[in-house]
């Protein structure tokens, strides 16, 4: 089932005010593909470990995107960056 889940590598660019779409959707296919991951792995586990889920990101961004975030060693501190870059504010006039 994981592999119908499974994201494509995710190579936006961070200049663009468009990308920010992108991001959110390939990010939430890309929680949906962990959840997957963690079905597969145990059926009674809650959630794929913070290691596994770095792992699996690095494997799923480009080496573009991955300059940003290549110093993280878990899944938090390397996702938080990702949404600051591709996240940008909604500008009101």
């Amino acid at each position: 089932m994981e592999k119908y889940l499974r994201p494509d590598r995710f190579d936006g660019d961070s200049s663009l005010s468009s990308t920010s779409p992108e991001w959110e959707h390939w990010k939430r296919t890309f929680n949906n593909f962990l959840a997957a991951q963690a079905v597969s792995a145990a059926p009674n586990a809650q959630a794929v470990s913070d290691d596994t889920k770095l792992q699996l990101l690095i494997n799923h961004i480009s080496p573009r995107v991955f300059r940003s975030n290549s110093d993280c060693t878990t899944y938090a501190t390397a996702i938080t960056p990702l949404d600051v870059l591709y996240i940008k504010p909604i500008k009101r006039i």
